[in-house]
């Protein structure tokens, strides 16, 4: 059975497909760019195979050619446009045409050709200002997104829902947190990228991040979101049809210095200082996304300390890719 994962060459994309060739899968990758020549090498290791697509989202003909010609059964939409305040204010046109109006093309091309289920890489921004609530936000809760990304995500699941009670296509949405961890790069798709990734970026350049005091937030692993993302693809046992996929808990980024410190990796007392930027409020405690219904229907289960020891280690044996 053959996969289609869309925004593949993105940050949660590549993830995506490293986790689906290493498993052995056919997987199709569709990006507006392309993979990046640096992750080549790492698929040809794997005993999976990925065949890649280049085209628009909002491509209708590309899309529906896609599921025929590969006999696409499941796919993983990530396909995004991660968008800051400033992009909101001058193009939201195009934030929504990507986000909203692309998603339905793809969803009335997955009704067409009666797949068997779509994923979708929703997130926490439909939350909005309840994240900085007295409790953590859940699946029950009413979308209340206080960005335009955030609508746009709001907007995509409505969709998905309105079409799976009046066509039947089989969804499954994950409202995933903010993301950290390996192959994280400006694609011109995200307009901030992570402060983790901007804190190895920093300590690899032999420079010293600082931090403020507020951020802690529940940053998620790049790689379990992987998982649960193909768990949500494969398994039929997950009801959903949302399921909130974050860490669990809020951390932090600074607690990723003593980690590299711990691997030597400590900026000089001249270091030049290096501010690291957050897309958040700052002036207020942030609630984790409450991930409890995904781990008691039996999908995988968040470890930050292995997905902070897995970035430490990714980030030291990949530095070019801070460049």
């Amino acid at each position: 059975m053959t996969l289609l994962v869309t925004g593949a060459s993105g940050f949660l994309g590549l993830n995506l497909l490293q986790h689906l060739a290493g498993q052995g899968r056919d997987v199709v990758a569709l990006s507006l760019d392309g993979l990046p020549a640096a992750f080549r090498p790492v698929l040809d290791g794997l005993p999976g195979h990925v065949a890649e697509v280049r085209g628009d989202i909002r491509d209708g003909d590309l899309l529906a050619g896609v599921l025929r010609d590969h006999a696409i059964r499941r796919i993983i939409h990530g396909a995004t446009i991660t968008s800051g305040p400033d992009r909101e204010a001058e193009s939201p046109a195009a934030v929504l045409d990507v986000n909203v109006m692309g998603s339905a093309r793809l969803m009335e091309c997955a009704c067409a050709a009666a797949v068997d289920r779509l994923v979708l890489a929703s997130s926490g921004a439909v939350y909005g200002d309840a994240a900085f609530g007295p409790r953590p936000p859940v699946e029950a809760d009413p979308p209340t997104p206080g960005t335009l990304y955030g609508v746009s995500k709001a907007a995509m699941e409505g969709v998905a829902l309105r079409l799976a009670a009046l066509r039947g296509l089989p969804v499954r949405i994950a409202r995933i947190s903010a993301v950290f961890g390996p192959w994280e790069r400006a694609t011109g798709q995200r307009d901030l990228l992570s402060p983790p990734h901007q804190i190895a970026r920093a300590l690899l350049r032999g420079d010293r991040p600082e931090l403020p005091a507020g951020g802690a937030r529940d940053w998620v692993g790049a790689g379990h979101v992987a998982r649960t993302l193909v768990a949500l693809a494969d398994r039929d046992d997950l009801p959903g049809p949302i399921y909130n996929v974050g860490a669990g808990a809020v951390w932090h980024p600074r607690d990723l210095l003593a980690r590299f410190a711990a691997r030597g990796i400590v900026p000089a007392a001249d270091a030049a200082g290096v501010p690291v930027a957050f897309n958040d409020r700052l002036d207020a405690a942030r609630q984790p996304i409450a991930t409890a219904r995904l781990v008691t229907d039996g999908g995988p289960a968040h470890d930050l300390g292995r997905a902070q020891a897995d970035f430490v280690d990714w980030a030291l044996a990949n530095p070019a890719w801070f460049d």
